[in-house]
């Protein structure tokens, strides 16, 4: 009967720990990065800023070939979010929606929740969005 009980509470408290030994686990945890922009372009590169749990900005680009990560300035970071905050209402609320029936993505933007799509036809917008790129692109130094 002992051998029983034995074999039994062995097999339960073993196989939960071999179930679960070939997952990887990863630290970048994803709740404690507050992401306060991102834009990206049709071709699939990426421009994200985002603020950590330490209070510090992070940039980030990425394309399809590698990533560049580094951090700014708070007072950098919170000049360019004042920027594109006013922009990013300016594109959604300010200038005309797309009245065609087939939009080709041109840039997707996205702050606090909220996503705007930019499509290539859209002449007045990917104006703005040229200063919006040389601007966040001045990072990169």
């Amino acid at each position: 009967m002992k051998v029983i009980v034995f074999i039994v509470f062995f097999s339960l408290t073993t196989t939960n720990v071999l179930a679960y030994k070939h997952l990887k686990t990863s630290n970048f945890d994803l709740r404690n990065n507050k992401q306060l922009l991102s834009i990206k372009d049709y071709q699939g590169s990426t421009k994200v800023i985002y603020k950590s749990v330490g209070d510090e900005y992070f940039y980030e680009s990425q394309d399809k070939k590698h990533i560049d990560r580094f951090k700014i300035s708070d007072l950098d970071a919170e000049k360019f979010d004042q920027f594109f905050v006013s922009q990013f209402i300016n594109l959604k609320y300010s200038l005309p929606p797309y009245k065609g029936k087939n939009c080709s993505k041109s840039y997707t933007l996205s702050m606090r929740g909220e996503t705007l799509k930019i499509c290539k036809s859209e002449t007045d917008k990917l104006k703005l969005m040229e200063n919006i790129l040389e601007k966040i692109n001045s990072f990169k130094k």
